[in-house]
């Protein structure tokens, strides 16, 4: 069973037509949307000028019987803040939201797929590196 996660800029994209994503995911037996990528995806929708059909798309992937949003809890917390620790002993900057899509990432053992190389500092984490 083959599972991962999207972060914002494999969903975006995915929905571009990028290749390597688009077979990534059809190939998935799961995919995890982490809420704070729910978040940056909403945000970018609203200073956009397709919001509507952003939208559209999104409930429409979102309904798919294969993608699951997931959600923090105090595990995810905890997870947290060990890469955080780990990352800032590094002096590597990473988004704080970036934390917590790994900390997730890592709790439910699923591959990240993103573009953002930042991810390769964060060591407990799978990633699918794209380009």
């Amino acid at each position: 069973m083959k599972r991962l996660a999207l972060d914002t800029s494999a969903y975006s994209n995915f929905m571009k037509g990028h290749i390597e994503a688009k077979n990534l995911i059809a190939r998935s037996d799961a995919v995890m949307i982490p809420l704070p990528v729910l978040g940056e995806l909403y945000a970018g929708f609203e200073t956009g000028e397709r919001k509507q059909q952003n939208l559209s798309q999104l409930q429409d992937f979102l309904s798919q019987p294969v993608v699951k949003i997931i959600c923090p809890d105090e595990e995810v917390a905890k997870i947290y803040g060990e890469i955080f620790g780990a990352i800032r002993r590094l002096g590597q900057p990473i988004p704080t939201n970036d934390f917590w899509i790994a900390a997730l990432c890592i709790q439910e053992g699923v591959s990240l797929v993103s573009f953002d190389r930042h991810f390769s500092e964060i060591k407990r984490l799978g990633l699918l590196l794209l380009e």
